[in-house]
């Protein structure tokens, strides 16, 4: 695999700081009990989380799934792009 230079490195680190931005928009707009049912851990774990914890939790868990290239994500992806590169 070929080593990635500077600006593709920065451009990797932007790409994935609006991801995280957008992961946070969303979570903004849920609340605690919502973020709960979505969260990678247990309701006995977060019930004493704040909402800030919890949407912040949200980000990162949503980030890690995303980054570790799950099989469905990927598909999900592929299908996405698609749909929006027929828009025309």
């Amino acid at each position: 695999m070929k080593k990635l230079n500077a600006k593709q490195k920065d451009r990797i680190k932007s790409l994935e700081k609006s991801l995280v931005c957008l992961l946070y928009r969303q979570a903004k707009q849920m609340n605690k009990k919502e973020l709960q049912e979505v969260l990678f851990w247990e309701e006995d774990t977060t019930n004493s989380w704040d909402l800030k914890q919890c949407q912040t939790q949200y980000v990162k868990d949503q980030f890690g799934w995303i980054n570790d290239n799950h099989i469905h994500w990927k598909h999900e992806c592929d299908e996405a792009w698609n749909n929006v590169k027929e828009i025309k």
